[in-house]
């Protein structure tokens, strides 16, 4: 189930409960809404609902029997785009998809391959995204542009995964080191032209 809570009076209230399992719960841009994953049908989809708990609960997009378990990761910074990673049966691996809100919500596969890819985020002026892939058989973090990819750099020297990018987006924080999973926080200056 998806539960909020409250900071300052250390409240909780639950925002979604079913008998199926609810995931990964990402807030709106703007905060006022979160979508998150469920089966709550025969399968997996994205929902979403009023942050306050008003309203329904709606369905936003519903994936075939080939993806399952996706995951909300990161908005585009015009919240016209939403980057998740899923377990894709088509290649036997956690690939990355982009949804897009223009109109009908739709999405595609960005970044499909038998290595796992995963743990998406864009940086804040849109135009990169870094994420953790496997390819080279350890898990590593890498940058591409965004939203049409290219321009791909390796970022971690080692192991590396859950990134985040600073409020500028010059810097690029991950977990890395020898323990697994990684422990170490690593922050790498990122110096592309924003």
């Amino acid at each position: 189930d998806i539960w909020t809570a409250e900071l300052e009076r250390g409240t909780l209230s639950p925002l979604v409960t079913s008998p199926a399992d609810e995931i990964s719960p990402l807030w709106t841009r703007d905060g006022n809404r979160v979508v998150f994953a469920s089966g709550q049908e025969s399968s997996w989809g994205f929902y979403q609902r009023a942050a306050d708990g008003t309203g329904p609960v709606e369905r936003v997009i519903g994936f075939d029997k080939t993806v399952s378990v996706p995951s909300p990761s990161t908005w585009s910074p015009d919240g016209r785009l939403l980057a998740f990673e899923y377990y894709s049966a088509s290649t036997g691996s956690f690939d990355i998809g982009l949804l897009s809100f223009d109109g009908t919500p739709s999405w595609k596969p960005l970044i499909s391959s038998e290595h796992e890819e995963g743990a998406p985020v864009i940086a804040p002026n849109g135009r990169w995204m870094a994420y953790s892939s496997v390819e080279t058989g350890q898990r590593q973090v890498w940058i591409q542009r965004f939203p049409d990819l290219g321009d791909r750099r390796l970022v971690s020297t080692g192991r590396g995964m859950d990134a985040v990018w600073s409020t500028d987006g010059r810097t690029l924080f991950f977990r890395g080191g020898p323990s697994v999973p990684p422990s170490e926080m690593t922050a790498v200056p990122i110096t592309y032209d924003p």
